[in-house]
């Protein structure tokens, strides 16, 4: 960060970086040192993953998988 930006935005900056601070300790895993919102939108993404069958869908709808998708076990 340019330090002009820094000084003219100085309490906003602080402000910003404490609450990402709390975010971090607000999660409160150690095993998963994210932000509180992040590791929570994580989560949500997982169990949707787990929810909706892709592999399936794709299959139904007659779409290819890219290379990577078949590299990787997709």
């Amino acid at each position: 960060m340019d330090i002009d930006t820094y000084r003219k935005y100085v309490d906003n900056i602080d402000d910003v970086l404490g609450l990402a601070y709390y975010l971090l300790l607000a999660q409160g895993d150690l095993r998963n040192p994210q932000i509180r919102s992040i590791a929570i939108a994580e989560k949500y993404a997982r169990e949707t993953l787990r929810l909706i069958n892709f592999t399936e869908m794709m299959r139904e709808l007659g779409i290819m998988p890219t290379m990577n998708q078949e590299r990787f076990a997709w």
